[in-house]
């Protein structure tokens, strides 16, 4: 055998045995906080395309996804979107403008999510009797967007808030 296939079987194993266990059941499991706050909410098309949307965003709804697209709103927009998800997941509230003014546009967007009835449980994971948990965040974002050359550039700045 070659000196240059044994040190790179040599390698790849080494790589392969150096790698920690991952394991499905682990004291960890569910201890991770609230990745249902990175629901993406506001656009259905967004939504629909699996959240591959930054190329494609425009007018209000490029507030959440691309700032840049806010300047190619044309006329004043207002978006609303409310939406009911799995377990009690409550979004009532989303909420954008966009307002052009020449090829400068400025957009704001609100939005709130609330989760309900959560099991609280102690260190150990033992279900407290009573006891729930709720859980609300939203934010607010305004923005400002402007077109160059003929818009073949756009520029996005956005501002949040939590």
């Amino acid at each position: 055998m070659s000196r240059l296939k044994s040190s790179t079987l040599l390698a790849c194993a080494w790589l392969l045995g150096s790698q920690a266990p991952s394991w499905a059941n682990s004291d960890q499991a569910g201890t991770g906080g609230s990745s249902f706050l990175k629901l993406q909410q506001g656009s259905a098309r967004a939504q629909a395309l699996g959240q591959a949307y930054v190329a494609l965003a425009e007018g209000a709804d490029a507030l959440t996804w691309n700032p840049a697209g806010l300047a190619l709103t044309q006329q004043k927009e207002l978006v609303y979107s409310w939406l009911r998800y799995v377990q009690d997941v409550d979004s009532p509230l989303f909420i954008g403008y966009a307002h052009p003014m020449g090829r400068t546009v400025w957009g704001a967007n609100l939005a709130y999510i609330s989760v309900s009835g959560f099991d609280a449980r102690d260190a150990n994971g033992i279900p407290l009797s009573g006891e729930s948990v709720n859980v609300r965040d939203g934010f607010l974002t305004v923005a400002l967007a402007r077109s160059f050359w003929y818009e073949k550039l756009f520029l996005g700045a956005p501002a949040h808030g939590p």
